[in-house]
């Protein structure tokens, strides 16, 4: 089910080349195994992209901006420069305790586990930095950039450091087992939404730089936590 806290849409690209669109919570960037829910992909091409291709992707929960590939030639060449250092891959969390330290490195490895989720402290390194840019009601604002790309990399180093993310039931365990968080370690259910957003993408080589402004971040927070709320309440 896509959690409609806004539609997806193109906000910029060169046609028949590359596109950034901005993915809800909720909708999934490739299809899953069972192939029957909605994706990114269908909406780009209902919007008449003929061949889209994800250059990296967004956990289904997450929301904020993704590269698509518009040709085979595009996606080689975009790949290429999303793996160099120049890129910038930057993401914003709400999280429900602050971390150890306003800025650091966690350099965890990150394996598959369980159901869907992942095992940090074995399986391959990760590296994520970050930094606390201030407060947003009851909860610390963290801005993130990824070294590598392992599923669930952010969710589960913040998890690990005690600072998990809001609405994030599915590592709420590892914050209390493992990094010291003291609020409840019960999760009824996998989330719905997070309060992670990929905020900005650049890609220098390609000309690429693009951000979310503060303005819409602020809606995307504001219903984010009412939905994790909700959730909250139900279970």
């Amino acid at each position: 089910m896509v959690i409609d806290l806004e539609q997806p849409r193109r906000l910029l690209g060169e046609d028949g080349e590359w596109s950034v669109w901005y993915k809800p919570s909720g909708l999934l960037s490739v299809p899953d195994r069972l192939n029957t829910a909605p994706t990114l992909l269908d909406f780009a091409r209902n919007a008449g992209v003929a061949s889209p291709r994800t250059i990296g992707r967004l956990d289904r929960a997450a929301c904020g901006l993704m590269l698509l590939a518009e040709s085979a030639a595009a996606q080689r060449q975009l790949s290429n420069l999303w793996g160099q250092a120049e890129s910038i891959k930057s993401y914003d969390a709400l999280v429900l305790a602050p971390p150890p330290s306003r800025t650091g490195a966690i350099e965890l490895p990150i394996g598959p586990g369980r159901r869907g989720a992942v095992r940090v402290g074995q399986g391959k390194p990760a590296r994520t930095r970050y930094e606390v840019v201030g407060e947003y009601g009851a909860y610390h604002r963290i801005r993130v950039w990824i070294e590598t790309g392992r599923r669930h990399q952010i969710r589960a180093h913040l998890a690990a450091i005690g600072a998990p993310i809001v609405g994030d039931t599915r590592y709420r365990r590892l914050a209390c087992r493992v990094g010291g968080y003291a609020g409840s370690d019960v999760a009824p259910r996998p989330a719905r939404v997070i309060a992670l957003c990929c905020r900005r993408l650049a890609l220098p080589d390609a000309g690429l730089d693009v951000a979310l402004d503060d303005v819409r971040l602020e809606r995307i927070w504001n219903d984010v936590i009412a939905t994790a709320d909700a959730d909250s309440v139900q279970s």
